[in-house]
C-alpha cells in the first residue's frame, strides 16, 4: 500500500482570524497609501521628485491564521509575497516584474539606480535590468525563503513551484536559527494551484520536480548560510491523474490570475 501524506489544506481546522482582523488590515494599507501620497507631495513641493527614487515594501504578509496558528510564519504566498513599488528616475511609466525577486534585491537596486557600483559581496541583484521588460540571464530562477520563530523552515519559490522543508519536531525555532536536518513538508504547483490548497509533497509523479527544487535549495543554503544540511524526501505516495504538465517555453500564464491576499 502506498504511503499517504497531506493532500489538501484544511482551513476549517485552523483558528483563522480574517473576519476579525481584515478591517484593521485594510485600514493599515489605507494609512500607508496616505503616507506615501504625503511623502510624494513633499518631494514634489521641494522640487526634488525627479531626483529621488522612492521605494516601499513590507517585511511579510499575513494569512490571518488560516494556515497555522501564526499570522505570517509560513512559506505560503500570503506570507512571503509582499508589495514592492519603486518610483522615480528609471522607474517611470508603470510596469510589473513577473519573475520571482527578493527584498534582498532592494539594496543593490537602489545603489545602481543612483549611479553607483554595487560593492563586491553584496547579496541580491539589481532589478534595473528587468525594468521595462528587460532580462537578466544570470538571475537565479528561484528565491530563498527562511522561516523562524514558529518553525525552523526553508523554502524555494520559482515562477511555478513552491518547495518547503522544515526541521523535525523537537527543534526550538526561537533558539535555533538553522538545522542540520530538514524534511520535505510541502510542494505546490502555483500554475495549477495559485492558492496553494493541494500539497503535492511525496507524490511519485512529482519526484523529479521535487529533486530539482531540493538541489536548488541546497545551493541557496550553501551560498547564503554556508551550510550543507541533509534534506530528507517525504514518504512516497501516489494519486491518480497527477502529473506536472509543461507550459510553452516554460513560462507560467500568470496574466489574469488573482490572489486571495491582494
Amino acid at each position: 500500500m502506498a504511503a499517504t501524506g497531506p493532500r489538501r489544506a484544511e482551513p476549517d481546522r485552523s483558528p483563522g482570524g480574517a473576519h476579525r482582523h481584515l478591517g484593521s488590515y485594510l485600514g493599515q494599507i489605507k494609512r500607508v497609501d496616505e503616507g506615501v501620497g504625503r511623502l510624494r507631495d513633499a518631494l514634489r513641493s521641494l522640487g526634488i521628485e525627479d531626483d529621488t527614487v522612492l521605494a516601499w515594501t513590507a517585511d511579510h504578509g499575513s494569512h490571518f491564521r488560516t494556515r497555522n496558528s501564526e499570522y505570517k510564519r509560513s512559506a505560503h504566498d500570503a506570507s512571503v509575497r509582499v508589495p514592492w513599488v519603486l518610483t522615480g528616475p528609471g522607474f517611470r511609466g508603470g510596469g510589473l516584474v513577473r519573475q520571482p525577486v527578493s527584498t534582498v534585491d532592494l539594496m543593490p537596486t537602489l545603489v545602481e539606480a543612483v549611479g553607483l557600483d554595487v560593492p563586491e559581496g553584496v547579496q541580491g541583484r539589481s532589478l534595473l535590468p528587468l525594468v521595462g521588460g528587460g532580462t537578466d540571464p544570470d538571475r537565479p530562477e528561484s528565491v530563498l525563503v527562511q522561516i523562524s520563530e514558529d518553525q525552523v523552515g526553508r523554502a524555494v519559490r520559482t515562477e511555478r513551484w513552491k518547495y518547503v522543508v522544515s526541521a523535525p519536531p523537537g527543534a526550538d525555532p526561537w533558539r535555533e536559527a538553522a538545522a542540520g536536518l530538514y524534511q520535505e513538508t510541502e510542494l505546490y504547483d502555483l500554475a495549477a494551484d495559485p492558492y496553494e490548497l493541494e500539497n503535492l509533497v511525496g507524490l511519485a509523479s512529482h519526484r523529479e520536480v521535487a529533486d530539482g527544487l531540493r538541489d536548488a535549495l541546497a545551493e541557496w543554503l550553501l551560498r547564503v548560510e554556508g551550510a550543507g544540511p541533509v534534506i530528507e524526501a517525504a514518504p512516497s505516495r501516489s494519486l491518480d491523474q497527477r502529473r506536472p504538465e509543461p507550459f510553452p517555453d516554460g513560462r507560467v500564464p500568470w496574466e489574469g490570475v488573482r490572489f486571495g491576499h491582494r
